[in-house]
């Protein structure tokens, strides 16, 4: 239950967070946002270890290069689904984005020696008809924004199975610690002339960022700490709800009848490809 509770949480704030960068990228632009949030992210963390009495023990670690790789799927992740907001609802962006689950469960298979189920390569076409049912194919937009959400659903399964990974071997505040401070070295170095500097009022935009997105992956990573890997998957799907939801109420958004089709069939195949891999 705890597994299940976590993964609601985590789902929720990122929702929040799609919310937050969809309304500040107008003003920062997405490497600024990026980088901030980690070094952000990074300094925050570290003022919580410092307050801890073992926290020489808390930056031990034996898997520096699992970090520094998670740290790049979560940078990638980061740009082009950020990114992918600025092009498509919030609602639309989050759905595309569970064909992670086919990854994730790909992935699985290979590096964690879960199970794996021919009938899913049946359900990942299907899951792909889904995208291209979503997809506004008058809009170069949505076209482009959807090519993102599914570049960024690639490096999020990559940031899972890692996860995962950690999860069982480190704790929580050494995967956050390692995550924000390599990812904002990767951003700075990969886009130091797009990175600006920050005004009183982006300053306050950065934080809330930061603290919505440290609170998603601390219950990201306590679920998945918790539970298999191919089971929370399917937990997130609340995710979409709650996108849907902030994206209605907060911007309009709405969706055409075809593309809420298609993000049906995205949820369903999907379902049915984790479900199967728990079998």
């Amino acid at each position: 239950m705890r597994a299940i509770g976590s993964q609601i949480l985590s789902s929720l704030f990122f929702s929040i967070l799609g919310m937050e960068i969809k309304f500040f990228s107008n003003a920062i632009n997405i490497e600024s946002i990026v980088f901030y949030r980690c070094l952000f992210g990074f300094l925050v963390i570290s003022f919580i270890i410092l307050t801890k009495k073992d926290r020489p023990n808390l930056l031990k670690t034996e898997n520096f290069k699992i970090h520094f790789l998670r740290a790049i799927f979560g940078t990638g992740a980061m740009l082009f689904g950020y990114s992918a907001l600025k092009y498509v609802p919030l609602a639309q962006a989050t759905a595309i984005g569970f064909i992670k689950t086919f990854f994730v469960i790909l992935l699985a298979t290979i590096f964690l020696k879960e199970k794996f189920k021919k009938t899913n390569l049946l359900l990942a076409i299907f899951g792909f008809l889904g995208v291209y049912l979503s997809v506004n194919p008058d809009s170069s937009n949505s076209l482009y924004g959807s090519f993102l959400c599914l570049l960024a659903s690639a490096f999020v399964a990559g940031g899972i199975i890692s996860i995962s990974f950690l999860s069982k071997r480190e704790g929580t505040l050494s995967i956050l610690f390692y995550n924000s401070l390599l990812s904002a070295l990767i951003t700075l170095v990969i886009f130091n002339n797009s990175i600006e500097l920050l005004t009183l009022n982006n300053y306050y935009a950065i934080l809330f960022i930061c603290i919505t997105a440290l609170s998603g992956q601390f219950f990201n990573i306590d679920s998945y700490r918790e539970g298999k890997t191919s089971k929370i998957v399917i937990i997130g799907y609340v995710r979409i709800l709650f996108s849907f939801l902030l994206g209605f109420y907060i911007f309009g958004e709405e969706l055409s009848t075809i593309q809420i089709l298609g993000l049906l069939v995205i949820i369903l195949t999907t379902l049915f490809v984790a479900k199967e891999s728990r079998g």
